[in-house]
């Protein structure tokens, strides 16, 4: 990201840094706001952890709506 007096330029989110034909310019007169596109170790577990219980959770819903004692 850059940021001039007049324009902020920088590469899209979810765009490879390397992509130099990818880069984007918009007058700041045109910015209200902006917001930072990167994720932390942190929010990255508690997203893996997040989907593992529900995945959990929904299976063993199943089973027991299923009514199965031994295969789940």
């Amino acid at each position: 990201m850059v940021i001039t007096q007049d324009s902020v330029s920088g590469i899209p989110y979810q765009m490879s840094v390397h992509c130099y034909s990818c880069r984007r310019s918009v007058p700041r007169t045109r910015v209200d706001s902006m917001k930072l596109g990167y994720r932390t170790l942190p929010e990255n577990v508690t997203m893996v952890v997040g989907a593992a219980t529900a995945a959990i959770l929904v299976e063993a819903a199943v089973c027991s709506l299923l009514g199965a004692r031994n295969d789940c």
